[in-house]
């Protein structure tokens, strides 16, 4: 019978089925968003065969044909991620960087399947330019980080507008936030005069604007950040937005550089806390023209912007310290180095409500948006148990001996405070106590570094954030991270009046709650604090609802 077959018909049919077998497990794992997959198959082919650039707009163009998983964990919808920013609904908050989708090309297929809480589009220019000469975008694939000096390269804002209309006009409700990234033509002499063109073009059809003046590449554009500069940029763009008249007025935030100094960030933070300038956030970080020790890559010296894994820390740090130095007043999205779970927690530690992503797009693809959303969810999950962990812990503090724990607490010196005489109540509590003493060095250090210690001097964690006078350091409210799970923003309401309490009876002996003052000594201090964890933890206790 197979005599009569053509000469070579039976190689040909095998190849055509192995093939078509081939490529259609491939469409399967892709559809599923495979992290698995991608990393092992279609990463490192797309790293050896096909240029930085031409893969990020092969990346756009799969994203415009809806070619995004459909199935799997960046599908999956998770209710205790859901949460508030800028008074929009986030089923997560994980949002997408600008600079992915410079031009609005994929705005849809991104907002309703990419799995992200928040997408943002841009920069976009007032009129179209080229961007810098190619090649200007270098990878770091020993570093997982990433060097361009693009330039701004952008189609205008003309035919970006049509992009964004067209999406907007047809925009569910359960699509992701949308924000509109603002960025300046390299031969505009007055920054202002841009900006007011991206405003007038965009504010009508997005959530909120982002005056970008922290790009390194395009001459000039960072000099914007200083105070002079950046005062009379935002009050200018404050009154365009004003002038407008719009029903509904979006939201302004700012994307400052990861290399300013002390210094500069404090100008910054005494610019945008100040409501005639109209700003609602911060956006903390962009790329650095720094260079981290330690880099391996040949292209560690290509001159641009980098992001990825080295800017993490970076970025972290200034996070913090710009969220130190806003006092908490404004919300911060988090943006550098964010490629797990893991490193979107470290940055809503810092003080970020929402983080956004980028980088992680070109070491892991598509499905790192799931892997990264599914790992917050667990370790939500985690500090539900470290919460119940940290009530202990404070209980277990006895009134002689308050300061001196303290200082143990911060010190990291475990082994001591398991010597302590017990308060009324130890012994229902001792098992706790037992585990949180005797858990590994790693585990301490986690949970020293995460919870206590930071809390105790002097820092706040994600969970509570304090609210501060505007005439002192004082803290007068305490601020529930809107990322917090429906859990979490219950039990941490509960600690919110109790803790300011402690805060004030453990620095200037004053009890706010029965307006009295007392000797600021050892003794009278941890007699006030532990009689206010008596009134929050023992309602706590005599239920499972930290079980």
């Amino acid at each position: 019978m197979y005599s009569r077959l053509p000469t070579g018909y039976i190689t040909k049919s095998t190849i055509i089925i192995v093939s078509g077998g081939v490529l259609g497990y491939g469409a399967l794992e892709v559809l599923w968003g495979s992290e698995t997959f991608y990393r092992k198959a279609v990463m490192p082919v797309i790293h050896k065969y096909v240029d930085g650039e031409t893969a990020h707009n092969l990346a756009i163009k799969a994203a415009s044909w809806g070619l995004l998983p459909r199935f799997g964990p960046n599908r999956k919808e998770y209710p205790e991620l859901e949460c508030e920013f800028l008074g929009k609904h986030l089923s997560n908050p994980i949002g997408l960087a600008a600079g992915f989708d410079k031009n609005g090309e994929a705005i849809r297929p991104l907002a309703e399947q990419s799995g992200f809480g928040l997408i943002e589009v841009g920069s976009i220019t007032p009129i179209p330019q080229p961007g810098n000469p190619k090649p200007r975008v270098f990878r770091l694939l020993e570093d997982e980080g990433v060097i361009n000096r693009y330039g701004f390269n952008s189609d205008g804002a003309t035919k970006v507008l049509k992009r964004v209309k067209a999406a907007r006009a047809h925009w569910r409700n359960k699509s992701a936030v949308f924000g509109i990234n603002l960025g300046k033509n390299k031969t505009t002499g007055d920054a202002k005069v841009d900006y007011e063109i991206g405003i007038n073009y965009f504010a009508p059809y997005c959530d909120y604007l982002v005056i970008n003046v922290s790009s390194p590449n395009t001459p000039g554009l960072r000099s914007m950040q200083k105070k002079s500069d950046l005062e009379n940029l935002l009050l200018h763009t404050n009154y365009v937005i004003d002038a407008m008249k719009l029903d509904t007025r979006p939201k302004v935030l700012l994307k400052i550089a990861p290399d300013l100094i002390d210094s500069e960030r404090k100008d910054i933070a005494q610019v945008v806390i100040d409501p005639k300038y109209g700003v609602d956030g911060l956006i903390v970080s962009n790329t650095t023209i720094s260079r981290p020790e330690g880099l391996a890559s040949e292209h560690k010296t290509e001159a641009g912007g980098l992001s990825g894994a080295p800017l993490r820390q970076l970025s972290t740090e200034c996070v913090r310290e710009m969220y130190r130095f806003t006092k908490g007043q404004i919300p911060i999205i988090g943006c550098g180095g964010i490629a797990s779970g893991e490193d979107a927690y470290e940055k809503i530690r810092a003080g970020a409500s929402v983080v956004q992503l980028y980088s992680a797009f070109v070491f892991q693809g598509f499905p790192v948006i799931g892997k990264v959303v599914s790992q917050i969810s667990s370790l939500r999950k985690a500090n539900r148990s470290r919460c119940k962990r940290l009530s202990v812990f404070y209980a277990m503090i006895t009134v002689p001996h308050w300061r001196i724990a303290r200082q143990e607490i911060v010190s990291k010196r475990f082994a001591f405070l398991g010597s302590y005489p017990p308060c009324p109540w130890y012994r229902p509590l001792k098992t706790e106590f037992t585990a949180l003493i005797n858990v590994t060095p790693e585990e301490q250090e986690h949970f020293m570094n995460d919870e206590m210690r930071m809390f105790l001097a002097g820092y706040e964690t994600e969970n509570v954030r304090f609210g501060y006078s505007t005439d002192s350091d004082a803290p007068v409210s305490l601020k529930v991270n809107p990322s917090l799970d429906p859990f979490m923003r219950s039990a941490v309401e509960r600690f919110k009046n109790v803790l300011i309490d402690i805060w004030h009876i453990r620095t200037y002996g004053y009890d706010l709650k029965h307006d009295r003052s007392f000797s600021l000594t050892a003794r009278a201090v941890a007699y006030e604090v532990v009689k206010r964890l008596n009134e929050l933890l023992l309602p706590l206790i005599e239920t499972d609802e930290y079980d």
